[in-house]
C-alpha cells in the first residue's frame, strides 16, 4: 500500500503545473507549521523541532526559486515575506515560543489560500 501510495504522490509532483506545485509546497508548510503550533502546548519537542525544520527548508525552497530580476516587486516583496517567515520559525524554534509560530503560519496561510485560488482561476488544479 505504501508503495502504491508513494508512486501516486511521484506521478502527482511530476504532472503538476508549476503553479499547483507552490500551491503544494505552500499546504505542505502550513501543515508542518500548525504541527509544530500544536506540539507547543507540552508536545514532543523533537517532533516539534522537526515540523519547523520541514517548514523552514520548504521556505528556503520556496525563497531560492524565486526570480528577483523578471519577478519584479512581486517577487521581491514575496521574498521579503519568506525571509520574516523563516525568521518566525528560527526564533520559535530557538526559544520555544508558539507566538512566532503562529505568525509564520498565518503567513504561510494567507499564500497559501492565495495560490490555491491562483491555480483555481488559471485551471492548474488545487
Amino acid at each position: 500500500m505504501q508503495q502504491g501510495t508513494a508512486r501516486y504522490r511521484q506521478m502527482d509532483l511530476t504532472t503538476a503545473s508549476p503553479q499547483l506545485l507552490v500551491a503544494k509546497l505552500f499546504g505542505a508548510a502550513v501543515r508542518h507549521t500548525r504541527r509544530a503550533c500544536e506540539l507547543s502546548s507540552g508536545g514532543d519537542r523533537a517532533e516539534r523541532s522537526r515540523a519547523i525544520s520541514k517548514a523552514l527548508s520548504i521556505v528556503d525552497e520556496l525563497r531560492v526559486s524565486l526570480d528577483l530580476e523578471r519577478g519584479g516587486e512581486i517577487a521581491r516583496n514575496l521574498a521579503s515575506l519568506y525571509d520574516f517567515v523563516r525568521e518566525r520559525l528560527i526564533r520559535a524554534n530557538a526559544r520555544q515560543q508558539a507566538g512566532p509560530l503562529r505568525e509564520a503560519l498565518g503567513i504561510l496561510d494567507t499564500l497559501e489560500q492565495a495560490w490555491s485560488e491562483l491555480c483555481t482561476r488559471s485551471g492548474a488544479g488545487a
